[in-house]
Order: structure tokens, then sequence, then C-alpha cells
């Protein structure tokens, strides 16, 4: 159960930050649910750091996932 969960947040977290990016570096600017979320609540926060926050969070799901893995 451990191994399934653990591969299912490996595939989360780098999807998360494959997603953000390729969204960021899109010509027209768009912003992610997850970014737009953030911006909503922290207005004051410019793009930058919104995407340096959703890849990490996206970082912390893949170490979790990792983690798991390894105590397979």
């Amino acid at each position: 159960m451990t191994h399934t969960v653990g591969v299912l947040l490996l595939a989360a977290g780098a999807a998360l930050i494959v997603l953000d990016l390729v969204v960021t570096s899109s010509t027209d600017h768009r912003s992610t649910l997850i970014r737009l979320r953030l911006q909503r609540r922290f207005p004051r926060l410019s793009q930058g750091l919104l995407v340096v926050l959703v890849c990490t969070a996206g970082a912390a799901v893949f170490t979790v996932g990792l983690d798991l893995l390894s105590r397979t």
C-alpha cells in the first residue's frame, strides 16, 4: 500500500512542478489554479515568488513520495 501511495505522490509532485513551469513559460502568461488561489490569499506576492512556492510544494510532495518508496 505504501508503495502505491509513494508512486502516486512521486508522480503528483513531479506533475505539479512541470505543469507550473510549463504554464509559467507559456507565451500568454496564464496562471495555474493553485497559483491563482495563492494570489487571492496573498495579493502582495509577486508572480516569481508564487512560482517558487508552487514548485516548493511540488518538491515536498515528491520528497514524501520518495521517502515512502525507500521505506518499502
